[in-house]
């Protein structure tokens, strides 16, 4: 057995290797992202779902309702976002070029937005009034986290 492999060519035998290493880290990569986001529900991304898994259950059921009341909002907010921008994108692909439609549906395109970052800005207070003081504390150094890490990263919308 020994010899039969060691008659493998050796550039075959590193492919072989290189490519476990791949396979390995794609899979822990797929198995890291599940494990991350694994509790994200309630439109509550996964480091604020640990911040409001540790809260007391009365507590943390009132947050968990303020947020599936706002994000239902922020939602259709966001879809209409999504569709005021293609329809931008439709008057550019137009065989004719009308600047009046263009203004318009940019216009409607960031009043919707402006409609979604309001319904998203206006989540922190709701969440903030459930909370005790040293609580609010830790959800500020919660979103200051989440804020620096988004600075790095692109965003879709």
């Amino acid at each position: 057995m020994s010899d039969r492999f060691s008659a493998v060519p050796r550039w075959l035998k590193i492919t072989l290797a290189v490519s476990l290493v791949i396979n390995f880290l794609i899979i822990g990569f797929g198995v890291g992202a599940a494990w991350r986001f694994h509790g994200a529900r309630d439109g509550i991304n996964s480091r604020l779902q640990q911040f409001v898994s540790q809260l007391e259950e009365p507590k943390r059921t009132r947050v968990r309702a303020v947020v599936r009341e706002k994000m239902a909002t922020f939602r259709r907010y966001r879809r209409e976002t999504r569709q005021a921008r293609r329809d931008v994108l439709e008057i550019l692909r137009a065989g004719t070029y009308d600047a009046a439609a263009l203004d318009a549906a940019k216009q409607r395109a960031f009043e919707a937005f402006k409609r979604s970052h309001n319904a998203r800005i206006d989540l922190v207070p709701a969440i903030a009034s459930e909370l005790s003081a040293q609580e609010r504390i830790v959800f500020a150094d919660n979103l200051e986290r989440l804020i620096l890490r988004r600075r790095w990263r692109k965003r879709r919308d």
